[in-house]
């Protein structure tokens, strides 16, 4: 996980240090820079996080309505 920080960083540009971790393209190969491995992540992240919404369940939905605070402190 510590790579994927480090590239996050990077990418917002709080890091100066180059990545020591090899990252693989998505055809398998190795990315040669650092811009192919900062332009790698942004596809991972892109993929990860950009798909469509779940389909609702009523079920969840009223399980949800009807569910109590949990108020223990352990």
């Amino acid at each position: 996980m510590g790579s994927v920080f480090r590239g996050i960083k990077q990418l917002a540009g709080m890091n100066t240090k180059p990545l020591s971790t090899t990252i693989h393209k998505a055809d398998g190969s190795p990315c040669q820079s650092e811009t192919e491995t900062l332009e790698r992540w942004q596809e991972h992240f892109e993929a990860a996080l950009n798909h469509p919404a779940g389909t609702p369940s009523p079920d969840l939905d009223a399980e949800a309505e009807n569910a109590a605070a949990d108020i223990s402190t352990s």
